[in-house]
């Protein structure tokens, strides 16, 4: 299994430090960068080859892999056209690196690492994260479930059966590849804005996708300076190494 982060966003609702490094170089800590993190919690599950996508600043990423975490095998896919596409078209310029099953996740997600651990140990070959204790998120992803499977994913998703899912995926590589071909569909329609789920929820009565429960605990995407001063403040409490 492998590793797809998406790394190759501008993170403009917080451009005053990302004018000058990628987003998941922002420090939780002295010693701790949302990248860190997350690589931490992946090769504590004896996960170590990536495919990271890359926009502004892929020098600087990459320079920073290589001194932190030497061991990791890294193949890196730029998107030159990080100004005009969002994760859609990294996700399709990726496609040629997708030979395994695939573990997908924002480049921005800090998250515990039982978390990881769940998605590993669930049994059904694709699934996603929800946590039905908390409001229903206006601003970010939430999935709707209808009879055990998680069958629409958007932004904002009304109906009581809607729940909050962060985009954190566990794929086999036959759906992963299922989900690019119709990715490619948009791509050739030039919607290169447009969310990869609205892809993925094409395929959702073909491939059931099963909601992995993680009521409790903490996951969270840095978008803007108060989700940073948040995670910050949770990160530091509770030192999730």
């Amino acid at each position: 299994m492998k590793a797809l982060l998406l790394n190759s966003g501008r993170g403009t609702r917080i451009a005053h430090i990302t004018k000058e490094k990628p987003k998941c170089l922002i420090e939780l800590d002295a010693k701790t960068t949302i990248l860190s993190q997350q690589i931490s919690h992946f090769l504590k599950e004896n996960i170590s080859q990536f495919i990271i996508t890359t926009g502004p600043f892929a020098d600087d990423m990459k320079r920073y892999l290589q001194k932190t975490f030497p061991e990791v095998q890294v193949k890196y896919v730029h998107n030159p056209d990080y100004l005009t596409t969002n994760y859609l078209y990294s996700l399709y310029l990726a496609r040629e690196c997708v030979d395994d099953d695939v573990l997908l996740i924002h480049g921005d997600l800090i998250f515990e690492p039982e978390i990881l651990r769940r998605l590993l140990q669930n049994p059904q070959p694709n699934c996603i994260p929800v946590d039905t204790s908390v409001p229903n998120p206006e601003n970010g992803f939430n999935g709707r479930i209808e009879e055990g499977l998680v069958v629409e994913i958007g932004i904002g998703l009304p109906g009581k059966n809607s729940f909050f899912v962060p985009p954190f995926y566990k794929f086999s590589k036959a759906a992963f590849q299922a989900w690019l071909k119709e990715i490619g569909k948009l791509i050739v329609q030039k919607q290169y804005q447009v969310h990869a789920e609205n892809a993925l929820n094409m395929l959702t009565k073909k491939i059931p996708l099963t909601p992995t429960l993680i009521n409790g605990l903490f996951c969270a995407e840095v978008d803007t300076q108060p989700d940073l001063d948040f995670v910050r403040g949770y990160w530091q409490k509770n030192r999730r190494e």
